[in-house]
């Protein structure tokens, strides 16, 4: 009978969402320890930290770290017996969010080389409207950057190269390949007239049912929209192509001002683009933006998103972060005095460590561009960068939680033009606290 091993992992794969391999020994000799590796990602290939994994049969249990990888460590039976049903071991995957999974492992051979597996999202809650359709996959600006010969992550872009890019994305023939896109809204509770529209990527950690959200939705008379689908969900042009379904979304749900409120834009790793890309297009709509850990530095590079308040966030064990990220977002300071600040998150990967804390965080930054931008009339106010305050940047090589000074801007005694821009009082202090906050602690 051929020995089975335990293989080393093969890394390096793409939209692998679980890579498993065992390591030191035979499955049909005497028992032996073994070590199970992997990643679990969601179906968006996004990595997922402190997802719970076990062998149930085994007993081995472990969390995935802050950018999904594991270790799990266990003892191979000797000789390997499946039950009466022919099942050998069970793998469960575990976390807050997300569907549980249970796969059940009715082959040997399954231990011997890499599986792919994925954890999809928590579906919209019931207490929405919504509807999908299908559109032309052509409209995605995912990886445009591939059009720029000799780019390399991190480079700058000048606005004409986008604004080149843009053009010619918008100009393709809508016949071709199509994909679906829902479209979900939540209304906030006793709301009169719905004063903004908060507009979500699905992409990653994106949604419209965490409480913290519905909370500030609440507060604010502010409609939460998630937008789910290939076409969209990473960014699109022209920005155009999304109207109809709002309106739609506003007919559904009695609330016919969705289609012509200011809004709010969020998206977590490519999903960034999604965020992006309305501040550049419609900067005189959008109330504030937030990019939660992108995938690339190009997202944040836009033409015309240094006219709307921005926040950029990065965790600082992200392996994604060494895309020019913090680089970019000084450059949007020095160079176009932009309204953007940069969070990075001490020990924290390319997920949230605390989702409730993290959704706190991005609602108290909302309510901020809210104070500073949105009139009475939901007409909005241009930036005036002086009346803002400024915090110090993070210093990197020191890393951990740091506590950032922060002042009004004509008091601030570091350099303006490359400290992070903070719309006001309130919320520079709230920045400052959760910089220095360990988090899921």
């Amino acid at each position: 009978m051929r020995k089975q091993t335990c293989p080393t992992l093969v890394r390096g794969w793409l939209g692998v969402l679980l890579a498993l391999a065992l390591t030191t020994g035979g499955l049909m000799a005497a028992e032996r320890e073994c070590i199970l590796r992997g990643r679990v990602t969601d179906t968006d290939d996004n990595w997922l930290p402190d997802v719970r994994v076990e062998l149930k049969r085994a007993g081995a249990v472990t969390n995935t770290d802050p950018n999904g990888l594991f270790e799990l460590k266990f003892k191979a039976p000797s000789p390997m017996t499946a039950d009466r049903r022919g099942v050998y071991d069970i793998l469960a995957l575990d976390k807050e969010g997300h569907l549980g999974r249970s796969i059940q492992i009715t082959d040997p051979a399954y231990f011997e080389k890499p599986v792919v597996e994925k954890m999809e999202p928590n579906p919209v809650g019931e207490d929405n409207v919504g509807f999908s359709v299908r559109l032309p996959v052509y409209q995605s600006i995912h990886g445009l950057t591939r059009q720029i010969k000799g780019f390399e992550k991190g480079d700058p872009i000048e606005a004409e190269r986008f604004e080149s890019l843009f053009e010619r994305k918008s100009g393709i023939d809508p016949q071709g390949p199509k994909d679906r896109v829902s479209f979900h809204a939540y209304i906030p509770r006793g709301a009169e007239r719905v004063r903004a529209a908060f507009l979500i990527s699905l992409h990653g950690m994106g949604t419209i049912d965490h409480p913290r959200l519905r909370d500030f939705a609440d507060r604010n008379a502010v409609a939460l929209i998630g937008v789910l689908g290939g076409p969209m969900q990473r960014g699109f042009v022209p920005v155009a192509n999304i109207d109809p379904h709002i309106e739609r979304l506003g007919r559904l749900s009695e609330r016919p001002e969705l289609a012509t409120v200011p809004i709010l834009t969020f998206g977590h790793s490519n999903g960034t683009g999604f965020a992006a890309i309305f501040p550049s297009r419609r900067p005189e709509r959008v109330i504030g933006w937030i990019s939660y850990h992108s995938g690339g530095s190009w997202h944040l590079q836009f033409p015309d998103v240094e006219k709307v308040p921005g926040l950029v966030m990065h965790g600082h064990k992200d392996r994604w972060l060494e895309n020019g990220q913090e680089q970019i977002v000084k450059r949007l300071r020095r160079e176009r005095n932009a309204a953007v600040a940069m969070m990075l998150e001490a020990n924290v990967g390319h997920g949230p460590v605390d989702a409730d804390a993290t959704w706190e965080f991005i609602a108290a930054f909302c309510e901020a561009a809210m104070r500073v931008r949105l009139n009475e009339d939901g007409s909005l106010k241009p930036v005036t960068i002086k009346n803002g305050w400024l915090g110090e940047t993070y210093d990197r090589e020191r890393g951990g939680q740091q506590d950032l000074a922060i002042a009004p801007y004509d008091r601030f005694p570091g350099d303006r033009s490359t400290a992070n821009w903070l719309p006001d009082e309130i919320f520079a202090e709230i920045w400052n606290a959760y910089g220095k906050t360990n988090p899921g602690k």
